[in-house]
């Protein structure tokens, strides 16, 4: 919903028809505006016409902080607003999307909102290489301000007829604006900080930071996928490392010589003289042992090679690859943690468990047919 009508300077001064020559009795158009987290560094007013498509008119802005009578001095915040305006007069495809009333979500991964964006981000990222500038760098929806607010209308003999406006929001915006209206009882947030310390040592925290690293930094809605696919590759193999030092430790007595030359082991090494021989039937048996191995191979040959041709050959990958990692370290996770439940006391066992109760129990049956 539009609390309130947004002012679109491109379609009140005379933009539209000094950019683009309407030819047609009718002319349709979107424009699309949104607020950017920094300034451009160009005269506010400045309009740009890109591939003879994409007219851009770029408003400078400057507002006091709103925390800024308890800081010592003055602080403001300079942003630019983009009024990104296209031509759709000759394309049925985006004519179409506006009949047909898609909702918004369609709307945000549209064509025409993505190659907007995509187009101002090299813009964006030229003008930074160009000029060396720090400050101004490609975007993407999530760290755009606010909302980004689109309206489609047609032309006919130099009047303009407003067909339909609608904002498009990020999921988060939503969580992160509703979580800043609640409070946290002091029990609560002391019994997490108890939670937290007591269970620093736990097998699988560095898991569930990294899961909180991931909701926090957005880095999925970010689309630095390859930053996700690195971090969960590095979270699988602490897992690993992790999970084999403890059973040594706890079951095997080993001492601290012993275990600081088999941290030194090659992780290959560790994953096939090691972790598959502890889950076995002659050490642990857990129940799911021979999925479990599965999930790590498909794991191997997959996240642990992403992360490998991103870190030695520049690779770039996308979102599929990413939720791949994502999926295979939680699927892991799962098995893991429920076959540790169910199978026979032991030092490691009792350690594990108790730290590592929650798993998604209807997803293991699915885990299992996945790997199997």
């Amino acid at each position: 919903m539009i609390d309130k009508d947004v002012e679109f300077v491109s379609m009140q001064k005379g933009y539209i028809e000094s950019y683009f020559k309407e030819k047609d009795s009718y002319n349709f158009y979107y424009t699309i505006k949104l607020f950017l987290p920094f300034r451009i560094p160009i005269k506010n007013g400045s309009t740009l016409l890109i591939k003879d498509k994409f007219f851009f008119l770029f408003l400078n802005q400057v507002n006091k902080h709103p925390i800024s009578n308890s800081l010592p001095n003055p602080y403001y915040i300079y942003n630019t607003a983009v009024e990104i305006t296209v031509n759709t007069t000759n394309n049925k495809n985006y004519i179409t999307k506006k009949k047909s009333r898609k909702t918004r979500q369609d709307y945000q991964t549209s064509k025409i909102v993505q190659e907007a964006i995509s187009t101002l981000n090299e813009l964006l990222l030229s003008m930074s290489l160009s000029k060396q500038l720090m400050s101004v760098y490609p975007v993407t929806f999530y760290e755009l301000v606010g909302s980004v607010i689109v309206k489609f209308y047609k032309r006919n003999n130099k009047k303009t007829i407003e067909q339909d406006k609608f904002i498009l929001q990020h999921p988060f915006t939503e969580k992160v604006r509703s979580e800043s209206l609640i409070t946290i009882s002091k029990k609560d947030y002391t019994d997490s900080i108890k939670n937290m310390i007591n269970s620093k040592n736990n097998t699988s925290m560095s898991y569930k930071i990294f899961k909180k690293i991931i909701e926090r930094n957005q880095l999925f809605y970010r689309e630095r996928f390859n930053e996700v696919i690195v971090l969960s590759a590095t979270i699988f193999e602490m897992l690993i490392v992790d999970f084999i030092l403890k059973y040594k430790e706890l079951d095997e007595n080993y001492n601290e010589e012993q275990l600081k030359k088999l941290s030194e082991t090659s992780f290959a090494n560790l994953i096939d003289h090691h972790f598959f021989k502890i889950i076995s039937p002659n050490k642990l048996d857990l129940p799911y042992h021979l999925v479990i191995k599965n999930i790590v191979l498909k794991y191997k040959c997959t996240c642990s090679q992403y992360r490998h041709d991103i870190v030695h050959r520049g690779l770039e990958y996308g979102m599929d690859e990413m939720i791949i990692c994502m999926e295979t370290l939680d699927d892991l996770m799962n098995l893991i943690t429920s076959s540790i439940l169910k199978a026979k006391s032991s030092k490691f066992i009792q350690e594990y468990s108790k730290y590592n109760s929650y798993f998604d129990a209807e997803d293991i049956p699915k885990i299992i047919d996945k790997y199997k």
